[in-house]
């Protein structure tokens, strides 16, 4: 037997320095609903737009989303800009072009399509209804848990602390670009050759409502991570 952690990760997850067991089906359930937030608002995504984007004293009939980051889109090289008067121009150039998108994504879809059946809701999501106009750089998913708090019970309900680890997934081609670094997404530091980008662990906690198998998260921190944010 080389190492009886490696072997508890089929039934739980285990510190092998003597923590609290997770068992699978909680981190299954953190997993899905760490991945839904993530999937709802990916955090490597800039959401600007529809292009083109006019500001000034001119009414703007694009507007939506807004550009709070069109200049910084544009010093990047993702963005052109022109000026007209009072009125400046954004627009998408063959770099931006790669990188927009206005459809929903089609793992958001089928998550809000889920919530709509647990909702006993027969009709499908409506489309147009979930998209945005965004820019994406990368993608963000769950990738392990690598510590966790005994659960408490507040109010009834039960809250488990843990510590994720979420991984970046380069799908621009250009996310760790240093021209990329300006516009402030939240990057985790460049990985070597071959290895997955990851995020330094993050504090979490999830309720489960008494009888729900599914957990939210919640700002609640306690024990040895009541301060951590």
């Amino acid at each position: 037997m080389k190492n009886s952690c490696l072997l508890s990760v089929a039934l739980l997850l285990t510190s092998c320095g003597g923590g609290p067991a997770i068992p699978q089906a909680e981190l299954d359930a953190v997993r899905k609903v760490y991945d839904e937030m993530l999937i709802e608002r990916e955090p490597l995504c800039i959401e600007a737009g529809p292009f083109p984007y006019r500001s000034g004293t001119q009414p703007n009939p694009w507007r939506g989303i807004g550009c709070d980051k069109c200049q910084q889109l544009e010093q990047a090289g993702f963005l052109v800009r022109r000026i007209e008067g009072e009125v400046v121009t954004y627009d998408l150039n063959e770099a931006g072009r790669a990188l927009y998108r206005r459809a929903p994504d089609p793992a958001w879809v089928d998550v809000v399509r889920a919530r709509y059946r647990q909702q006993n809701r027969t009709e499908e999501p409506d489309e147009d209804a979930l998209a945005r106009s965004r820019l994406c750089f990368g993608q963000t998913r769950f990738h392990d848990v690598v510590d966790a708090l005994a659960p408490m019970s507040f109010g009834g309900n039960s809250v488990r602390s843990v510590k994720i680890v979420a991984v970046a997934k380069d799908t621009s081609g250009v996310l760790f670009e240093p021209h990329v670094a300006t516009l402030g997404l939240p990057l985790p530091a460049k990985p070597e050759a071959g290895q997955p980008a990851l995020y330094p662990p993050r504090v979490v906690s999830f309720d489960w409502v008494r009888g729900d198998p599914v957990p939210t998260i919640t700002d609640v921190r306690y024990g040895a991570w009541i301060d951590e944010r």
